[in-house]
């Protein structure tokens, strides 16, 4: 196993050791390595982190869980109701909205209308 190596799988087991709440032996049982390796390298893996200027983990950082989450429905303000239906351009340059729910015969004296007063564009 290369350093390299060694030192990630050993990075991960000191981070998980120190997460589980066990004494190193404890742990060291549970994973068949030696609890006195384990607190070595948490010793050295500090040591190498801190020479390195590099920030070690806060204790925060193990603690990290979900938090609550409640779901609510939007205020009316911030909803931007559109209506539905249809929106036609006369070649006149003419533009009609029809919104849903509107009567279709209304719908269909108000086009004829229209293209009628528009003559030719």
């Amino acid at each position: 196993m290369s350093n390299r190596i060694g030192e990630a799988v050993w990075r991960r087991h000191v981070k998980s050791w120190k997460r589980s709440g066990e004494t190193a032996p404890e742990y060291g049982v549970r994973h068949g390595i030696d609890g006195r390796q384990l607190y070595w390298w948490s010793w050295w893996l500090r040591k190498k982190d801190a020479s390195e200027d590099r920030p070690a983990e806060p204790e925060e950082a193990q603690a990290i869980g979900f938090l609550p989450v409640k779901i609510t429905q939007p205020s009316v303000a911030a909803v931007e109701e559109r209506p539905r239906g249809a929106e036609l351009v006369l070649a006149c340059k003419v533009v009609l909205r029809i919104v849903e729910g509107s009567d279709p015969d209304w719908a269909a004296q108000l086009v004829a209308r229209v293209v009628a007063e528009s003559g030719p564009c």
